[in-house]
């Protein structure tokens, strides 16, 4: 009967409105903290799925600049770089440089000549 009567006291307190209370602030608790991580694991994903767009960038920037060391390694490449960058001509070869004729932007002058009724019409075009 004594056993009856301690579950039973067990089950006063346990149910009580102050355990409940206590129980409601340790879940709080509890939950914030979890609230804090969840929001710590979103920002470490979001940065590094920008580390690995940027790896994947630079990745792609070592291939392009290793394909252009590997072109100016051999004496055909440097040839065609200089000869792009600089006017230059081996013995015995002319270069041409074609230059564009300047453009005009300008706009036609009109002719002065007429007199007061030409600049009178003028005013109006």
């Amino acid at each position: 009967m004594f056993d009856f009567y301690e579950r039973r006291k067990f089950r006063r307190i346990l149910y009580s409105n102050g355990a409940l209370v206590v129980l409601l602030v340790i879940t709080i608790v509890l939950s914030r903290g979890v609230y804090n991580i969840y929001i710590k694991e979103r920002e470490t994903t979001r940065i590094t799925a920008e580390k690995e767009a940027k790896l994947k960038s630079l990745a792609k920037r070592e291939a392009a600049l290793s394909t252009e060391l590997n072109r100016l390694a051999t004496d055909r490449g440097v040839e065609e770089e200089l000869r792009q960058k600089y006017d230059v001509a081996k013995p015995g070869e002319h270069v041409i440089v074609l230059v564009e004729p300047p453009k005009d932007n300008q706009q036609p002058t009109t002719n002065n000549s007429g007199g007061i009724w030409n600049w009178f019409l003028n005013l109006f075009r």
